[in-house]
C-alpha cells in the first residue's frame, strides 16, 4: 500500500488553519491578501502542481469490513443485474445513519433497505421509481430520486417521503448530487430541468444550497462548502483533462488553485513504467475543511486495459494530511453506482464496493 503522509494542507490560509503545526505551513504558498495589495480586491494564487503516482500493482488498503448484505430475491437481499442484461440494476448508494445502521438505495427494487451493521434486515422504504443517490445531513436523510430530472425528498421516521423544493424563479432544477450541510443540505444542479434537451440548457447551474423547510428558496454557492468558511471546486485542467485537475479552494473571494497531476503505473516484468491513464474524481465527501473523493483510474489504450485492469483510489485533501491510498476493487460492473464513499456519524469514511457476494461496506479505520 502506497500512502502519502506528506503534511500538505492545500488551503490552510484559506480555510483557517490557525491550530496546525509550523510544519503544514512550510508546505503552502501563502495566499496574498487584499492588505498586501492596499486595495479589497479578490485574489487567486496558485500551488506548485503535486503528483500522484497510481501504481496497478500496489496493493489496497486495509479497512475494515462492517456488512455484506447478499445479492439475490427477498427483503433482506439487494437486486443486481449486470450490464449484459436488458435491464440492469444495481445498488446506487448508501448512508450511514446515526445509529452506525446502514441505509442501501436499491434501486432495482425501487426502495430504501435498512440493514444493522450484524447484516439483521431491519424495514425498507419504498420510493416512487428507482433512488440515485443518499445522504445524512445531521440526523436528516434525503434521497435523490431518477424521475424529474432529479427529485430531493426527506426520508422520514415512519419511512413516509416529503418532497424538498429545489426551485429558482418558479421552475424546478435538474439535480445530480445530494452532499451534506448541516443542518441544510446542498445540492449540484445542473440548471433548470424542464431546460434538459436545449442546446444551451439554462438555470442556476453548480452548488446550491435547498431550504428544507419546504419554502423552496436556494443560495447559489461558489464550490461544495467543505467546513469553516471555506468552499472547493473540482475542475478538470485543460491541459489533459485526462491526468490532470484542478482543486480550487474559495473563501471570502479569494481562491487558492492546487494542480494535480495523476502518473499511472503498471509492471513489466520487475520494472514499473509509466503508461498513460485516465483519472475520474467523482463522489466528492466535505468534513470539517476537507475533501474526499473516489477516483476512477484505467489505462487509455485498449491493449493495457486488458493486460493490466483498473483501479480505485482515495484522494483527501485540505486541512489534514494528504491522503492517497488505493481502495478495494470491485469484483463486479459498477458503472451506474452513484455513491462509493459516505461518511458515517463517527467522522470515519465508508466504502460500499460491489462484490460476487454482494454488496460490501467498509470503514477506514
Amino acid at each position: 500500500m502506497k500512502r502519502s503522509l506528506v503534511p500538505l494542507v492545500v488551503g490552510a490560509v484559506l480555510l483557517s488553519a490557525c491550530t496546525s503545526s509550523p510544519e503544514h505551513f512550510a508546505a503552502t504558498t501563502p495566499v496574498p491578501n487584499s492588505s498586501s495589495h492596499g486595495s479589497s480586491s479578490p485574489t487567486t494564487a496558485s500551488l506548485p502542481a503535486l503528483v500522484l503516482r497510481a501504481d496497478l500493482s500496489d496493493p489496497a488498503a486495509s479497512w475494515d469490513r462492517v456488512l455484506l448484505v447478499p445479492f439475490g430475491i427477498g427483503r433482506a437481499r439487494l437486486l443486481y443485474r449486470p450490464p449484459s442484461q436488458a435491464a440492469p440494476a444495481e445498488p446506487t448508494a448508501f448512508a450511514v445513519a446515526p445509529d452506525d445502521s446502514v441505509w442501501i438505495a436499491d434501486a432495482g427494487n425501487s426502495r430504501l433497505a435498512h440493514f444493522s451493521v450484524t447484516g439483521r434486515f431491519l424495514g425498507e422504504s419504498k420510493t416512487p421509481g428507482p433512488p440515485r443517490d443518499l445522504v445524512f445531513s445531521a440526523r436528516r436523510m434525503y434521497v435523490l430520486l431518477e424521475e424529474q430530472g432529479g427529485r430531493v425528498a426527506e426520508v422520514r421516521a415512519e419511512g413516509t417521503m416529503e418532497p424538498i423544493a429545489a426551485r429558482a424563479n418558479g421552475r424546478a432544477l435538474r439535480v445530480s448530487e445530494l452532499y451534506p450541510d448541516p443542518p441544510s443540505l446542498v445540492v449540484l444542479s445542473g440548471g433548470y430541468a424542464d431546460s434538459l434537451g436545449q442546446a444551451q440548457p439554462s438555470g442556476p447551474a453548480g452548488f446550491v444550497r435547498v431550504d428544507g423547510s419546504g419554502s423552496g428558496q436556494i443560495q447559489a454557492l461558489p464550490g461544495l462548502p467543505i467546513g469553516r468558511g471555506g468552499t472547493v471546486r473540482v475542475a478538470p485542467s485543460e491541459a489533459d483533462p485526462d491526468q490532470d485537475i484542478d482543486v480550487i479552494y474559495l473563501r471570502g473571494g479569494n481562491a487558492l488553485v492546487q494542480p494535480i497531476h495523476f502518473k499511472l503505473v503498471a509492471r513489466r516484468g520487475p520494472t514499473a513504467g509509466q503508461i498513460a491513464g485516465e483519472f475520474g474524481p467523482a463522489n466528492l465527501l466535505p468534513n470539517d475543511g476537507d475533501v474526499a473523493a473516489y477516483v476512477m483510474v484505467s489505462p487509455s489504450r485498449p491493449q493495457d486495459a486488458t493486460r493490466y485492469g483498473g483501479g480505485r483510489w482515495l484522494l483527501r485533501m485540505g486541512r489534514s494530511p494528504l491522503l492517497w491510498e488505493r481502495l478495494p476493487d470491485p469484483g463486479l460492473p459498477d458503472e451506474g453506482q452513484h455513491r462509493h464513499i459516505t461518511l458515517g456519524p463517527d467522522g470515519h469514511l465508508y466504502l460500499m464496493p460491489l462484490t460476487r457476494a454482494g454488496a460490501e461496506t467498509y470503514r477506514r479505520p
